[in-house]
């Protein structure tokens, strides 16, 4: 029996008038799927269906299929890929015999009942402490220190941070404004979420070092006699650039600089991926899970509590800053989360009430800061309850912050 629509020029997918796995996923199911994917991520996606499916089936006639022969496949990957990995091939496999059904090349789906292997690999969720912070930015030098202070104390994403260019601080308003962001060595005009371009606050010292750092690249760029990329004079110019005087690629400084330090400090862990659940996780301490949202710029809530925030020495994910009126609030009753919500929504009406508090709860981050800023972790601690004020004080994106 001939199953589906055929093709007419004679492929050699076709055996004894069936159709081969590798030939419908390569002429049918990506063709339909490539519209709705960027560039990149369809790289990606084509990848793992190539790697964990068409190179083991590629050229097995799709009749031939059953439920046995996609679930062993399935759990045998378990074995050896990330828990991550595992779901995302069970979605594909899913998909793909899904499409085979709805284009009646097979007249019933093997996929359809497919689980989810219950032995999966966990998911890294390492976290560190504000000491290992403290200990990490105390190793670097100028460059690296800046680049990871703005890291730690704004959970920017690497994709964000190298593509920062001089035209992105805005000095007057001590801010970063993401414009673009970096991927596998392209400069795209569009970042992860659709919050992800934005206005980040940054803490005044922080701008003041970024004018340092800028002064000082410029003298080294004056004193080289081989040229590369704009001077830092530039407004065009990377605020990081690497040797060609281009933007710098993540993966190659997470291997030169971050795998290195975290083998002579003893860290379990160190990568961008490692820092942003750290700063997501020792933030509930600093505010609200909507203040810890807005700093990660999740599009949901759920992101930033499930995958990325973990446990933050056993207090409520909600615990943190109060309004005034919510000294002694009951925590266990649940009340306080919503009491910090309903706060931040009259805040972030706008008005002298933004105004007032800004300058209150801001006047309360630097006297934090101030207090305790005798070392690297205290200015860590600071920085980030004064991140976390501004996400509670004008919500997220806004680009009123600090004016």
């Amino acid at each position: 029996m001939k199953l589906g629509k055929q093709p007419l020029n004679g492929d050699k997918s076709m055996v004894n008038g069936a159709v081969t796995f590798g030939w419908f996923v390569l002429h049918r199911y990506l063709p339909l799927k490539e519209a709705d994917w960027r560039d990149e991520t369809a790289k990606v996606k084509k990848h793992l269906i190539q790697a964990d499916l068409v190179d083991e089936f590629g050229d097995v006639r799709l009749e031939n299929f059953d439920k046995f022969t996609l679930q062993t496949h399935l759990n045998k990957l378990a074995k050896t890929r990330s828990r991550d990995r595992v779901l995302q091939i069970r979605a594909y496999i899913k998909a793909i015999f899904a499409e085979a059904v709805d284009q009646d090349f097979l007249p019933k789906d093997p996929a359809r009942t497919l689980k989810t292997p219950a032995n999966l690999r966990e998911t890294d969720k390492t976290v560190l402490s504000w000491e290992q912070l403290a200990a990490a930015l105390a190793r670097l030098g100028l460059r690296d220190r800046i680049l990871l202070k703005l890291d730690m104390t704004n959970a920017l994403r690497p994709s964000e941070l190298f593509a920062f260019r001089w035209k992105c601080h805005r000095v007057e308003a001590v801010s970063l404004t993401i414009v673009e962001t970096v991927y596998k060595g392209k400069i795209r005009s569009y970042g992860k979420t659709k919050g992800s371009l934005t206005e980040v606050p940054i803490a005044k010292d922080l701008s003041d070092d970024l004018v340092a750092w800028r002064e000082v690249s410029q003298e080294q760029y004056d004193k080289k006699k081989k040229k590369h990329g704009p001077p830092p004079s530039d407004e065009e110019a990377f605020l990081f650039p690497n040797r060609d005087g281009s933007f710098m690629d993540p993966s190659n400084y997470r291997k030169r600089v971050l795998h290195k330090l975290a083998t002579e400090l003893g860290l379990p862990k160190l990568t961008f991926q490692v820092i942003r659940r750290t700063i997501a996780t020792l933030a509930q301490k600093k505010g609200t899970v909507k203040d810890v949202q807005g700093m990660m710029r999740h599009s949901h809530v759920a992101t930033t509590t499930d995958v990325y925030a973990g446990d933050a020495g056993g207090r409520s994910r909600h615990c943190g800053l109060h309004s005034p009126g919510a000294a002694g609030h009951d925590e266990e009753a649940g009340g306080e989360g919503q009491d910090a919500t309903a706060s931040h929504s009259r805040i972030c009406g706008g008005g002298a009430l933004m105004d007032r508090n800004f300058e209150r709860k801001s006047a309360e981050a630097w006297r934090f800061r101030e207090e305790m800023e005798t070392t690297d972790m205290a200015w860590l601690h600071g920085n980030l309850k004064f991140a976390a004020i501004c996400c509670q004080t004008f919500g997220r994106g806004s680009a009123k912050l600090l004016k």
